[in-house]
């Protein structure tokens, strides 16, 4: 079974594509457990519940127009941010976001690290 960690308030359509996206995968992959992480109010608009996927509910989002070095360390709540301390915990075998890019890169790299043998 993978365990992977999703970003739900990521797109600007968010959560919606995420949660109809993750749907998807559920029913196309028996093997796989989805951790979802966002904001209350907006996953509860949604309403959809599934055997293999779980919530986390966080209190602040990372926004394209936040400074990406800074703000894995400024928004420790944040969806994004709270997903990729999932998969540094263990709790997840990856993340997948369709947030701020640039936040996610730095994010992932001060909190996981690099792969061994990989430069950039």
């Amino acid at each position: 079974m993978y365990k992977i960690a999703v970003d739900l308030m990521g797109s600007d359509d968010a959560p919606k594509s995420e949660i109809e996206g993750i749907t998807r995968a559920l029913e196309l992959h028996s093997n796989l457990e989805i951790i979802g992480f966002g904001s209350k109010e907006a996953i509860d608009k949604i309403n959809v519940t599934h055997e293999r996927l779980t919530y986390v509910y966080t209190t602040e989002v990372i926004l394209g127009t936040d400074v990406a070095a800074t703000a894995f360390r400024t928004k420790k709540d944040a969806s994004m941010i709270r997903a990729i301390q999932a998969v540094k915990d263990g709790d997840a075998d990856a993340i997948v976001s369709s947030g701020n890019t640039g936040a996610y890169i730095t994010s992932s790299l001060f909190m996981l690290g690099r792969i061994k043998g990989i430069k950039r």
